[in-house]
């Protein structure tokens, strides 16, 4: 029955909506972490500082993090199935597949990703609001004396 479930979630286009999202997110962040990392050879560094050659990078990434992604989506819609089975009963299971089936079930499936996608960027800036705040307050934890030089 979750596999029903799976199906009438429509998942592998879930996935694909999730992972178009996160993919820009993980490319910035990762290739951001590598332009001064000492660890990374000073060729390399050289060449992302190119903005052409970045560009091109970001988009061999992007694209094999994508094709990462969906070689794996056999093994997440397994697993996600497995959650489902493991969390509802089977008349939950099927209670589900029936809502689905209705045309507010419908609707839930074409309306919910577009209010996921609009709430995606106040998450993000709630994030990096909070990640800001946080490790100013992990400096100031660590090395007060940091904070009372700059007063």
């Amino acid at each position: 029955m979750a596999a029903k479930l799976i199906e009438a979630l429509h998942i592998e286009a879930q996935y694909d909506r999730i992972f178009l999202q996160l993919i820009p997110l993980l490319t910035t962040q990762l290739f951001d972490s590598l332009k001064d990392n000492v660890r990374v050879s000073g060729s390399l560094r050289d060449k992302l500082a190119d903005a052409e050659q970045l560009g091109a990078a970001k988009r061999y990434f992007a694209s094999a993090a994508l094709t990462g992604f969906k070689d794996r989506y056999p093994a997440l819609i397994s697993a996600t199935a497995k959650e489902y089975a493991a969390s509802f009963s089977l008349d939950e299971l099927k209670g589900l597949v029936d809502f689905y089936a209705t045309p507010l079930g419908q609707k839930a499936l074409t309306a919910l990703p577009g209010i996921q996608q609009r709430l995606y960027p106040i998450g993000v800036n709630a994030g990096r609001e909070v990640g800001i705040e946080a490790m100013q307050k992990t400096i100031d934890h660590i090395d007060p004396a940091a904070d009372e030089a700059k007063s």
